[in-house]
């Protein structure tokens, strides 16, 4: 442990630095990670004693039933008329029947749910909210369903006030770049005594398409490196789909119900282990993926629209060293093989340079880090900074590149810089790093496109030129 670092940390960020061993604990895999240290921070502060945690972990066992609580849960609610729980709510619209239903995942059941609450809380209707809810037992008429013997009658979401991103940009200039890569490991729940400078700014890339509209990339490396992790436990805003079936309506818009696919309501999709992700109207659905891909427009029926969203691509390849074209198709499906599809991935992280994550002592976070409900809002907010005028104007790319090349490497080069250096005042070496990550990644793509068609795609060769 850094103590030089930790007197830092606590120096710039105190009020939401949380000791990253307690994200470790059992039951913190119940509920994803940025969930556990939101509730963690509300009920003991950031530094909680052993009978705080003893606490929570009461709390969460009594507030977050699983699923074998179901009939205890709805024997209280029958007996004593209401029941106080917490869980991720999600409305769906009835409009045959001009009514709302609301979906409580722990119970595996829906429930009704006030109108008002549904009025006050517009995130109920999109990607739903994780939250405090009142459950009330009514007797039901015989003509109506189950579901409307509960109602919920109360709600109150987990969700922060409005944080500034001035002050965390403000303060990443008081920390060295070495620093700033150890202290956003540690975030993102890792030990950055584990890895190396390389390997840091691999893990830390994860984050690009979580901060850059619009950038689609691809990662494949082991099982067990934490790519998975990442992305279900760092943000409000990503959505990982992993081994279900995805239709037309539940990506891009439901025509029969008018309401907004993921894609319209994320910050970022994930398809983890893609090999085996099943896709409904399969021809249809990849159609239109490449399109949105392409522009970040898309059309089904009465809708057009766009999207900010970006894609991200997770496949599991067992290789430590710089893997072939073959491997990479042993791993993906076999749209994925098509150099229309691979030639709209802005980049390609190579995991398989990252190691497996054997023993927690060695791998993962055991000091301070950031709260990481605090850091997704962050990363939401970098959202809206533009960086690409800057590398326009400062960087010179040279080689037989294409526009997509192009554009691959400037939005991956300006993720990182707004991970590296939010406030734009970037340093030489970050902005050297940023482009050269950006290059490396796009590089693969271009390589990986040549060896599949040599007579479409050039033997690509990238370089570039910092101007002042």
């Amino acid at each position: 442990m850094n103590s030089v670092l930790d007197e830092k940390i606590i120096e710039q960020f105190g009020e939401v630095v949380i000791d990253k061993r307690f994200s470790r604990l059992e039951i913190a895999g119940r509920i994803p990670r940025y969930l556990f240290e939101y509730i963690m921070t509300a009920r003991c502060g950031t530094t909680p004693d052993e009978n705080d945690i003893a606490h929570l972990v009461e709390y969460i066992d009594l507030m977050y039933p699983q699923p074998e609580d179901r009939d205890r849960v709805l024997h209280e609610l029958m007996t004593k008329g209401e029941y106080l729980l917490f869980d991720e709510l999600k409305v769906i619209t009835d409009i045959r029947r001009s009514t709302y239903w609301v979906k409580i995942p722990s119970l595996g059941m829906k429930a009704s749910i006030l109108e008002s609450i549904i009025n006050k809380y517009k995130g109920l209707l999109t990607s739903g909210m994780w939250g405090l809810a009142r459950l009330k037992y009514r007797a039901a008429s015989p003509n109506e369903t189950s579901s409307a013997n509960i109602l919920v009658s109360e709600f109150i979401p987990f969700e922060l006030v409005d944080i500034p991103l001035s002050g965390f940009a403000e303060r990443r200039r008081n920390f060295t770049l070495d620093e700033w890569l150890d202290l956003l490991t540690r975030t993102i729940g890792l030990n950055p005594d584990a890895y190396g400078e390389e390997q840091k700014i691999l893990l830390i890339s994860r984050l690009i398409p979580l901060v850059e509209n619009n950038c689609n990339m691809l990662e494949l490396g082991p099982k067990a490196t934490g790519k998975t992790y990442l992305y279900r436990n760092i943000s409000f805003y990503s959505r990982v789909i992993s081994g279900e079936m995805v239709s037309p309506a539940t990506l891009f818009y439901n025509i029969a119900r008018d309401i907004p696919g993921e894609i319209c309501m994320r910050d970022c999709i994930v398809f983890d282990e893609i090999k085996n992700i099943q896709f409904l109207g399969f021809n249809k659905i990849i159609g239109k993926l490449k399109d949105y891909m392409t522009d970040g427009f898309f059309e089904r029926g009465p809708k057009k629209a766009s999207s900010n969203c970006s894609l991200v691509f997770l496949a599991n390849i067992e290789l430590n060293h710089n893997p072939q074209t073959g491997d990479f198709n042993k791993a993906l499906p076999e749209f994925m093989h098509d150099t229309a599809f691979i030639d709209r991935l802005d980049g390609l992280l190579p995991g398989w340079k990252l190691p497996k994550l054997k023993q927690s002592k060695l791998y993962l976070a055991d000091g301070l880090g950031l709260v990481i409900h605090y850091f997704c809002e962050i990363l939401h907010k970098l959202r809206k900074k533009h960086f690409h005028g800057y590398i326009e104007k400062r960087v010179n790319l040279k080689g037989n590149l294409s526009i997509r090349d192009e554009r691959g490497i400037k939005k991956i080069a300006s993720g990182l810089l707004k991970i590296l250096a939010p406030d734009g005042n970037f340093t030489h070496e970050e902005l050297e790093l940023a482009v050269q990550t950006g290059i490396n990644f796009r590089q693969k793509i271009a390589e990986w496109l040549h060896r599949l068609s040599p007579n479409e795609f050039d033997d690509p060769h990238f370089e570039y030129e910092i101007t002042y």
